[in-house]
């Protein structure tokens, strides 16, 4: 009989995030993965959790959840020597869905969070392990969403930064895809998944209230009326029970499919 030993310790960004939570939810519930890290920002980071998976009616056992309050653009992601020592010598793996989700802020404003994304990758390359810590980013659709049309979207480098929204939440995930793909060619294990949008999961059905769609169902109860959108007739929604699965099994290297 051969038995696999937990070794993996996955090292989680954004988990006070829709979809980080949701990621936090089921890497917890995965018996392959024995350790889980969460960076969270700013003070009272274990509260602040709790509370993110409580909004989302996610019942989360936390018994191998270890979390620190953390800054990802400061040194050593702004923890002291002997932590960042340590997550050197345990993390195998990294998933970075921290991000702020903000369409006013201009490409500038994202500086931290590329700095961000640029010590994680730090990080997975200087483990004391033979192999680099994998790297997972999530990037986003709307990196692409301004290629002329019609095109077909391939899963492959995006070289022209026009073919990236003019914001700078979409601007920053495209400059963030080619710091990553920059980092492979120095060495780094990192991988991109570009996510679209996600809707409620099959269980709670909780959706993320100041998201678009959910904002523009709101607005339809005071003014009677819903806008005329200038979109695809067809639109892509993913649920969150299913982006979850996918991600993980991404991040895990299953090669079953769904």
């Amino acid at each position: 009989m051969i038995i696999k030993i937990l070794t993996e310790l996955q090292l989680l960004t954004g988990a006070t995030g829709s979809l980080g939570a949701h990621l936090l939810s089921e890497l917890t519930k995965r018996k392959d993965v024995g350790k889980i890290v969460c960076f969270v920002r700013g003070a009272n980071p274990k509260e602040r959790l709790e509370q993110s998976l409580q909004s989302r009616q996610l019942s989360t056992p936390l018994d191998k959840v270890t979390i620190f309050a953390s800054d990802l653009g400061e040194p050593q992601l702004g923890q002291d020597d002997s932590t960042y020592t340590q997550l050197r010598q345990e993390v195998t793996h990294i998933i970075h869905a921290a991000w702020p989700v903000n369409f006013q802020l201009g490409l500038s404003a994202f500086q931290p969070q590329l700095q961000g994304l640029k010590n994680l990758l730090d990080l997975s390359l200087h483990v004391s392990t033979t192999h680099p810590a994998r790297l997972f980013f999530c990037s986003s659709v709307s990196a692409a969403m301004a290629t002329p049309a019609p095109a077909t979207i391939g899963e492959s480098p995006i070289a022209d930064f026009s073919h990236a929204l003019p914001q700078g939440y979409a601007r920053s995930k495209l400059v963030s895809e080619h710091i990553v793909q920059a980092a492979t060619k120095a060495g780094a294990d990192a991988h991109i998944l570009r996510i679209g949008q996600i809707i409620g999961d099959t269980e709670s059905g909780v959706w993320n209230s100041t998201e678009a769609f959910p904002l523009t169902i709101q607005s339809a109860i005071t003014l009677k009326v819903l806008p005329e959108l200038d979109v695809v007739s067809v639109c892509s929604l993913l649920l969150y029970s299913a982006a979850k699965e996918i991600i993980i099994r991404h991040v895990l290297g299953s090669r079953s499919t769904l």
